[in-house]
């Protein structure tokens, strides 16, 4: 054997293995700390867009908080916390997908669109696939209001034109203002400040004026 193998080895006679190893701790150290600032960074992109506590829409759940972050998963993770009826839910959401998300509408927004709803147009794609027509719809609630409110007024015109020609209103129609009104509701509660109840008073008050 060697005889240098029963000696300390050096590297450019400084540095020690065990100071090879300390080093290397402080690389990783270093780089946690900097995931956590980019992190923080991103939480906060574009003003308020992302800050905690700032509402947001999930392409699946509708209105959630953000909440917080982590750094301890595999990838990192925003924290986002959903409401149904009195059940919260904590939901963690791919930084790398933020891009997804989408800013909760204003109240300034909201009243607006309430005293306006009328000039809202509905939508007009048309599709004879209703598969694709299907995704289209799909992809609009995703963004939130305006757009759900679109989809909703959109389908009650639909179903009423069905119901005129003494037509049975499509399920698919049904389903999708269901939804529609759903993700509306919640969004407008949030905005407002108010219960669902009451939004979804003023939204109905809204369609009738």
């Amino acid at each position: 054997m060697h005889k240098c193998l029963n000696k300390p080895f050096y590297l450019s006679n400084t540095l020690t293995y065990q100071s090879c190893v300390l080093f290397l701790h402080k690389v990783r150290v270093c780089a946690r700390q900097r995931v956590i600032l980019d992190i923080r960074k991103f939480v906060q992109v574009g003003g308020s867009m992302f800050s905690i506590g700032q509402h947001v829409i999930h392409p699946g759940q509708g209105v959630c908080t953000v909440v917080g972050f982590r750094d301890d998963t595999p990838q990192p993770m925003l924290l986002l916390e959903t409401k149904q009826g009195h059940a919260q839910t904590i939901l963690m959401y791919p930084v790398a997908q933020a891009d997804r998300l989408h800013a909760a509408i204003s109240q300034q927004d909201a009243e607006h669109l309430l005293s306006h709803y009328n000039e809202l147009e509905c939508d007009t794609f048309t599709e004879r696939n209703s598969s694709l027509e299907e995704t289209h719809f799909k992809q609009q609630l995703k963004l939130g209001a305006p757009e759900t409110v679109r989809v909703a007024k959109t389908m009650m015109h639909r179903i009423r034109q069905a119901e005129e020609a003494d037509k049975k209103p499509s399920s698919y129609y049904m389903r999708v203002l269901k939804e529609a009104k759903r993700r509306s509701i919640e969004e407008f509660a949030v905005a407002l400040g108010v219960t669902e109840e009451d939004a979804e008073a003023r939204l109905a008050q809204a369609a009738l004026n």
